[in-house]
């Protein structure tokens, strides 16, 4: 899985936990795992503000773009973050 982080400014939060193509962002859990190798699908199917663009499959590679709520204060890695690149189970540590 890659998370592509998208920094937006928000005074909304972000809490996202993995557990293999399951996406737990703010409490609600997004199954990512019937999307095919190849095969995209649109963000607005899941209902979530936080997951912008489109959810894709490449080379076996699930592609997430998240949206990155950010201050006038965050620090460079939050404004200009890294792609997450197969990130564990468990609570990702976002920038901030």
């Amino acid at each position: 899985m890659i998370i592509k982080l998208s920094p937006q400014i928000s005074n909304k939060t972000l809490t996202i936990i993995k557990k293999d193509d399951i996406l737990n962002i703010n409490g609600c859990d997004y199954d990512l795992s019937n999307i095919k190798n190849e095969e995209s699908i649109v963000a607005s199917i899941f209902g979530c503000d936080f997951i912008v663009d489109k959810v894709y499959r490449v080379n076996n590679e699930l592609i997430v773009k998240i949206l990155l709520p950010i201050t006038y204060q965050s620090s460079q890695s939050a404004c200009f973050p890294d792609d997450i690149i197969n990130p564990h189970n468990g609570e990702l540590i976002l920038p901030k």
